[in-house]
C-alpha cells in the first residue's frame, strides 16, 4: 500500500508514536479537530510530505513529529493556541510556510520562537 494523502477521521483523538514514519510517498495531511496528540516521530521521515492542516483540538506536537520531512513548506494551523511543541518538531527551510490565525499571529510567534520567521496571518 502507498499512501499519498492522508485525512484523519474524526473519531482519532491522537496520531501514535512513528504511526506514519518512512511513509515515503506521502505528500498531504489532514489532521481533524478531534485530534489533541500528535506523538514523537509521527510523521519522521515522510519525504516527500509537503502540506499538513493541523485541527484546533491539538495541544501537543511531539518530538521529532515531522523531522525529516525536509519538503514541508505549507503547515495550517486551525487553533488559536499554540500547541506545545517538542524537540526538532519541524524541518525548516527558505520555503516554509506555517499559516495560522490573524488573531493568533502575535502568540504563536512568542510561544514558537524557532519558527517566529515562518509564521504568518490568514
Amino acid at each position: 500500500i502507498t499512501l499519498t494523502n492522508i485525512t484523519v477521521r474524526n473519531m482519532v483523538t491522537f496520531i501514535g508514536v512513528k504511526a506514519f514514519m518512512g511513509c515515503s510517498r506521502l505528500t498531504s495531511i489532514i489532521i481533524p479537530d478531534s485530534v489533541t496528540t500528535i506523538n514523537d516521530n509521527a510523521f519522521q521521515g515522510c519525504s516527500r510530505l509537503t502540506n499538513v492542516t493541523i485541527g484546533s483540538g491539538v495541544t501537543k506536537i511531539g518530538n521529532a513529529a515531522f523531522r525529516y520531512c525536509n519538503r514541508l513548506i505549507n503547515i495550517t494551523m486551525l487553533s488559536d493556541m499554540p500547541a506545545l511543541l517538542g524537540e526538532n518538531v519541524i524541518p525548516t527551510n527558505s520555503n516554509l510556510i506555517i499559516k495560522v490565525p490573524l488573531s493568533a499571529v502575535d502568540l504563536y510567534k512568542s510561544s514558537w520562537t524557532k519558527y517566529e520567521s515562518y509564521i504568518v496571518g490568514q
